[in-house]
């Protein structure tokens, strides 16, 4: 796995910098958010492409018939490579490896918020808010519905939790009046 980390790394680092020569970030980006979600969407789609027995003919007339209409021919082409070398089993690391070299050149943190019902807009651009204050940050929001937050709301981001869950507080008050020193002991 952590041979698949430094080679979808080194990978992402070729194909961001192709990218910024023909000027196609953003293009690139949205055609690795598609494979991606394809890969991770498809066991079988992965299998195929960890696969040592399918031969490359294969594995690239699966590639095309999958991705040719969906994403751009610089991304079909990068792709067709790393399948010619046979490197296609690092194209997941790739696409999340690219994402990340895409975050950091246009400035964007990543957080979580985890929430007992769903944000409405109010609530979403605040949560943005209190992230873009503490990080300078764009910020890219993902919500989860989680039953066990009662009330409130807990976020994470940049290795950091805010925690203001009504549940947090009520732990909090019991262990503040179980520790209060006014009342005797009999």
């Amino acid at each position: 796995m952590k041979h698949d980390l430094k080679a979808g790394i080194r990978y992402a680092k070729s194909l961001f910098e192709l990218a910024q020569e023909r000027n196609e970030v953003e293009a690139v980006h949205a055609d690795m958010a598609i494979i991606s979600k394809a890969i991770e969407g498809s066991r079988d789609l992965e299998v195929v492409l960890q696969s040592p027995i399918i031969n490359v003919d294969k594995k690239l007339n699966i590639v095309r018939a999958i991705f040719a209409k969906s994403i751009g021919i610089t991304s079909l082409r990068f792709f067709e490579l790393l399948v010619e070398k046979r490197r296609e089993m690092h194209i997941l690391a790739i696409a999340r490896s690219f994402n990340e070299l895409y975050k950091i050149e246009k400035h964007i943190e990543t957080a979580t918020v985890f929430t007992a019902v769903p944000l409405d807009a109010v609530g979403r651009a605040k949560i943005i808010k209190i992230v873009a204050d503490k990080t300078g940050k764009h910020i890219e929001l993902i919500e989860k519905v989680d039953a066990e937050v009662l009330g409130g709301f807990k976020l994470t981001f940049n290795n950091q939790m805010i925690d203001a869950s009504i549940q947090t507080e009520i732990q909090q008050l019991r262990l503040i009046f179980s520790q209060n020193p006014f009342i005797k002991n009999y």
